[in-house]
């Protein structure tokens, strides 16, 4: 396999700041004379390697970003972003934090809230006082009073040090360096330099922090050259944690979650998942972390295993979050609790207790007792808590409540006030219905509409309205299924259908 440097180079030189894989560099410029679909996955790392050696012998530096495998013949391979090596090159736009000089010294820009009277703040002196807060000294300048300095390419070594808070931007800027980029090698960071950043980070002035955030936190001021895997570079240092943890999303600027992150690392390096040791915030980051992805991807036994002993352990801790999911979690079940109706009682008995969104969990409530779903009906609780629950205008507690004045489970039989109750529900429904093209429970409110009119209840029998109600009803479950539909869609739909044979002609 041969690359055509021209070809390579002509392309690089072209595409500025462009975004490119090295497969897809080399066959859009045609500069293999091999068929790359044809490559073995050792063919394709040396192409990455070639590839990286053209753009550094030309002056280019490569942005290492990720690795990735598609199944649809991407193959495994390196996406950069195409830079010239060449400290005129790189920019920086002024604005808060940026670096200038001014009267002889390196300083950041603070308040910009002056511009219109173009006056900006400088803070220009940072020394930490004997409490550990930082001192700052601001002078206010016109913008012709500084200059905003230049970003440069710092070597590995530099960044490194920055990595490990051995210095800061500041401290550099003050030295004429205000580091832009990292200089064709990749830059190695091993988990001693990350434990010393997170051992650090606790005891960083404001500052310090700041400067470091410059340099990391938005991945366009990080360049790295060589496709070093199994080891770590900049790009790719959130791995050492995510190997382990890949529930957590880290945000590279929330530095105040790693060290208590990278002490939970150390703990459990080589533990099972549901042996860790978690503190309740970081066994909710996996519960919810979890909870969010597993409509994508079916979480493995592991997981699940973890997911339950933890969410028991937060709602032992009392964690309302924990409470109200596991109360839905077990009502019906899911890809990691299974249906559990008396868990379901226990825990959305504690959400009406502790007023964790206390109505929903009461119509959740009357359900369970109105359904006979731990084993035999119970009117009278159903009674109960679908009425707390329709005070607070829960719309299908209200229905629900009127169907028990209807067939007289759990209060007196009482079709008339049924029927005023279905109505003014209706009535307070149908406009948004009409105008938006979706109402979540008008089939519901529908369909016992037409029951009162086919049978009488409540009002004088009339089979046309009843036929009227249905076929909304009908209407109305239909879009509703094609929304995504609700729990028990396929027993309502089955009544309509039924209803609407039965009054037929």
């Amino acid at each position: 396999m041969k690359l055509d440097e021209e070809k390579i180079v002509e392309y690089l030189r072209n595409n500025m700041r462009g975004y490119i894989t090295s497969y897809q560099l080399v066959d859009k410029t045609g500069a293999c004379d091999t068929d790359l679909k044809k490559l073995s996955m050792e063919e394709l790392f040396k192409l990455d390697e070639e590839v990286f050696e053209i753009g550094k012998r030309n002056n280019y530096l490569l942005s290492k970003r990720h690795h990735y495998f598609e199944e649809l013949g991407m193959p495994w391979n390196i996406d950069f972003e195409i830079i010239y090596n060449d400290c005129d090159y790189f920019e920086d736009t002024f604005g808060y934090g940026s670096y200038v000089r001014c009267r002889g010294e390196a300083m950041i820009a603070s308040d910009l809230l002056k511009q219109d009277e173009g006056i900006y703040g400088l803070i220009f002196d940072l020394s930490p006082d004997s409490d550990g807060s930082v001192k700052e000294k601001t002078i206010y300048v016109k913008k012709n009073e500084f200059e905003l300095m230049k970003p440069f390419c710092a070597d590995g070594e530099t960044v490194r040090r920055l990595f490990r808070l051995d210095t800061s931007t500041l401290e550099l800027a003050r030295e004429g360096k205000y580091p832009f980029a990292v200089d064709s090698e990749s830059v190695m960071i091993n988990e001693d330099d990350l434990k010393c950043f997170c051992e650090r980070v606790e005891n960083a002035d404001a500052w310090t922090l700041f400067a470091w955030h410059k340099i990391f936190a938005d991945q366009r001021y990080v360049y790295t050259q060589k496709n070093v895997e199994p080891n770590l570079t900049v790009d790719t240092i959130w791995d050492i944690f995510t190997d382990e943890f890949a529930w957590y999303d880290f945000e590279e600027d929330d530095l105040a979650f790693f060290p208590s992150w990278y002490k939970a690392y150390e703990t459990n390096k080589g533990r099972l998942l549901s042996e860790m040791e978690l503190d309740v915030e970081q066994k909710t980051d996996f519960c919810g972390y979890l909870e969010s992805i597993s409509d994508e991807r079916y979480p493995s036994a592991e997981q699940i295993k973890a997911f339950r002993k933890y969410m028991d352990e937060l709602i032992n801790s009392g964690v309302h979050w924990a409470i109200e999911r596991k109360a839905w979690g077990s009502y019906g079940g899911n890809a990691l609790l299974e249906c559990d109706w008396k868990e379901a009682e226990r825990c959305l008995l504690k959400m009406y207790e502790l007023d964790i969104n206390k109505y929903s969990a009461a119509n959740a409530l009357g359900y369970i007792y109105y359904s006979n779903r731990l084993g035999q009906a119970d009117y009278d609780k159903a009674f109960k808590f679908f009425s707390e629950a329709a005070k607070e205008k829960v719309v299908q507690a209200t229905y629900k409540m009127a169907d028990m004045y209807r067939k007289g489970h759990g209060t007196d039989k009482d079709a008339d006030k049924a029927f005023k109750i279905y109505k003014k529900l209706y009535d307070s429904e149908i406009e948004d219905y009409e105008e938006y093209g979706f109402g979540e429970s008008i089939a519901d409110i529908a369909l016992r509409l037409g029951y009162c009119y086919e049978s009488g209840e409540g009002v004088e029998k009339d089979l046309i309205k009843a036929r009227y109600y249905f076929a909304k009803a009908d209407e109305a479950i239909r879009r509703r299924m094609e929304h995504g539909g609700a729990y028990g869609d396929d027993v309502v739909y089955s009544n309509i259908q039924k209803a609407l044979e039965r009054t037929e002609g």
